[in-house]
This record gives structure tokens, C-alpha cells and sequence, in this order.
């Protein structure tokens, strides 16, 4: 009887926990783990799981500030700092879950051209998913796969870098095949990959494939040093709207959009574009000035960049298993490019594109042109 006595004075004597669990939608989340650490428990942590409601309790808490965790398969874990009991006291929350999606197996298709699982292909292949992309604000594309394994990446300014994945790296390096939605993107006038003219933004990036082996087989001459594919978001699958904003050193000032929405049942459509500016790192060069004395027409550096880019694409969706896929970008670019020449200073460089894919079944189908005019670039060791 005392001991009995003694044990309910304890528990009156402590505070309790209690709240239900819920996704983004509102419904319950049965059988999550919910789990209370601090100081003050004996053990350090006490936990219990979630009912058919998404309801817990927990009680005879000594009182103190805690760490409160929730965790269920295919949601993201939810954390809570400083969750305060008081002797005595109840605490009521409601906590909400937020879908993750899990990637057992991830399915890819640069390898073979067609879509098999990752472990399937007969290619080392590395995957860089959405989650990843969102969470890095890059100004090129090519900063997403620079911690890769066989990726070699030389930063040449501030938004520019050469990458190759076989063999050695090079100033103004064609030798990555690189593609966007199955469409080669390299600068077509030179043939090399200059990263921060692809009109994508980070948020309309579903994920980069990236071959490292040989791709003539599948591809054709121009890609025995790897491929990286590019791949965006279908309109059907990522409506709603994104805007971002950032601010860096050297003066970087970047703005991107994305809305995504659908006009009935079989169009969707999605536009996107980002701008950014920015204060490249000075650099002087012997040769330039020496260029300059000799002929005062050439221009010096000028260190700011800027980038406009805008894309545009329309998904209709014929039947379950036939879609047809129409696309267009542009970008503008004003920045200082290295090349095996001494170093360019672009100026009002514009370049675009045009597509146009069919997915029906198995089979596979598009047409594309790039564009490109380079302005008034011109290399300023010679002018």
C-alpha cells in the first residue's frame, strides 16, 4: 500500500505529454515513434508510438525543457527543441508530418537510353535528386555534380567551371556530353560546354544523371568522356509556384521563378527564369595590357556578370501512354570566359533553344535546334 502510495504522489507530482500526430493533409499517423529526451529522465529518454488516431500520452515527466522527436517511414523527422514540462502540468500538441519520398531503388535512363534501376546499369552511374539541387544555390548547373566520385571540376569565375569525368580537365572542355530532357546542350558555334548558358533553374531540376564511362555507343562520337543528363520536372507532376531570392559575396544578387499548373486534364504547362549578378574576381593580365598599349581600341576587363534566363513547356498529354512535349529557352550572358586563347569578355552573348519530344510507349521520338550569337564577345588579348 505505501509502495502503491508513493508511486501515485510521484505521478502527481510530474507533467505529461499527450497530442496526436497528423500528415499535411490532417489524417492520423498511426504507429509513429515518439520519442522524449532530456537530462532530467532517468534513463535519458522515454518514448512511446502512436494509436489508430495518431494519438500518444506520456506521463509522471519530471519537469524540465526536452527534446522532442517524432519519426515514421515516408515522412520526414520531425524535431522539437526546448518542449517545456511543468510538475503537475499537461502539455497538448499537434504535431504534423511531412511526406519524404524514398528512394529504394532509383530508376535512371541515361545509361542504356531506356529506364532500368540504377543497379541494373551497365555504367557506373551517380544520381543527384531534387532534394539535393533545392538545398545548394548555385549559379551553374555544373556545381551540382562537383563532389561526385571521377568528377574532376576547375572553377574558372565566379559562375563559370570546366568539368570532365575521364581524362584530364582543360580550359573550354567539350569532352562531358552534356544533354537536358534527351537534347545536347553544349554551345553549338564551339562545341564545348559553357554551364551557366543553360537556361535551367535549380528548382525545375528533377535530377542529374551522370555517366562515368564511355556513351559512343548509345550517343555517338563527342561523348567517350562520360555523359550528364539533365532532367526537369513534367508540368503533372510539380504543379504550384516557387520563388527565390539570395544574396552572396562578391556582390551576388540572384532572383529565380517557377510556376507549373495545368489547363484541363491533358495540357500542362510550366515557365521558369532566374537572373543574377554578381562581381567576378579581378584579375590582371601581362598580355591584355600589353594588347591594350599596342592597340587602345581593345577594351579592358569589366569584372560585373550578369545572366538572364527564361524557359517555357507545354505537356500534352494524349492518351495514358502517348505525350508530346514542346519546349523553348533562352539565355543572356555578360561575363568574363576563359578559353585556350586568353580570356574572352562576353558581352550580350544570347543562346536558345527549340524542342520538340513524342513518348509513345516504348518508343521515342524529338527534334530539336540550338541557337547562338555571340554579340560583341571578343578576346581581349587580341581584340
Amino acid at each position: 500500500f505505501a509502495l502503491l502510495l508513493w508511486t501515485s504522489v510521484a505521478f502527481a507530482q510530474g507533467g505529461t505529454l499527450s497530442g496526436k500526430v497528423t500528415d499535411s493533409g490532417g489524417e492520423a499517423v498511426p504507429g509513429a515513434n515518439v520519442v522524449l529526451a532530456g537530462e532530467a529522465l532517468p534513463a535519458g529518454k522515454t518514448g512511446t508510438v502512436t494509436g489508430s488516431e495518431g494519438g500518444f500520452r506520456l506521463e509522471g515527466l519530471p519537469a524540465g525543457a526536452y527534446r522532442l522527436s517524432v519519426t515514421h517511414i515516408g515522412y520526414r523527422d520531425l524535431v522539437r527543441d526546448g518542449v517545456g514540462i511543468v510538475a503537475g502540468g499537461e502539455l497538448d500538441l499537434e504535431l504534423a508530418l511531412e511526406a519524404e519520398i524514398i528512394f529504394l531503388d532509383q530508376n535512371i535512363v541515361t545509361a542504356s537510353r531506356r529506364q532500368e534501376k540504377i543497379l541494373d546499369a551497365p555504367a557506373s552511374v551517380s544520381v543527384i535528386e531534387a532534394r539535393e539541387i533545392r538545398d545548394r544555390p548555385a549559379l551553374s548547373v555544373a556545381e551540382h555534380i562537383r563532389d561526385l566520385p571521377a568528377v574532376d571540376y576547375s572553377q574558372t569565375g565566379l559562375a563559370q567551371s570546366n568539368i570532365v569525368v575521364r581524362g584530364f580537365n582543360n580550359i573550354f572542355s567539350g569532352a562531358l556530353l552534356t544533354l537536358t530532357d534527351n537534347r545536347i546542350a553544349r554551345v553549338p558555334s564551339l562545341r564545348v560546354n559553357v554551364y551557366n548558358f543553360i537556361p535551367v533553374t535549380n528548382d525545375d531540376i528533377e535530377r542529374i544523371e551522370v555517366v562515368l564511362g564511355p556513351g559512343a555507343a548509345l550517343y555517338g562520337p563527342n561523348s567517350s568522356g562520360g555523359v550528364m543528363h539533365i532532367i526537369t520536372h513534367s508540368p503533372f507532376t510539380s504543379l504550384g509556384t516557387n520563388v527565390n531570392f539570395g544574396l552572396g559575396e562578391r556582390s551576388v544578387r540572384k532572383v529565380g521563378m517557377r510556376h507549373a499548373g495545368l489547363a484541363g486534364e491533358k495540357l500542362g504547362y510550366k515557365i521558369s527564369g532566374q537572373y543574377y549578378t554578381g562581381t567576378d574576381w579581378e584579375y590582371a593580365d601581362p598580355a591584355e595590357a600589353a594588347a591594350r598599349a599596342a592597340d587602345p581600341t581593345i577594351r579592358a576587363r569589366d569584372f560585373d556578370l550578369e545572366r538572364k534566363s527564361a524557359e517555357v513547356r507545354l505537356d500534352y498529354k494524349a492518351t495514358d501512354n502517348m505525350t508530346a512535349v514542346f519546349a523553348a529557352g533562352y539565355n543572356s550572358a555578360d561575363n568574363i570566359e576563359l578559353t585556350g586563347l586568353g580570356a574572352g569578355l562576353t558581352q550580350g552573348w544570347t543562346s536558345g533553344y527549340y524542342q520538340a519530344r513524342l513518348l509513345w510507349g516504348d518508343w521515342f521520338a524529338q527534334v530539336f535546334q540550338n541557337w547562338s550569337d555571340a554579340g560583341d564577345t571578343f578576346l581581349l588579348r587580341s581584340g
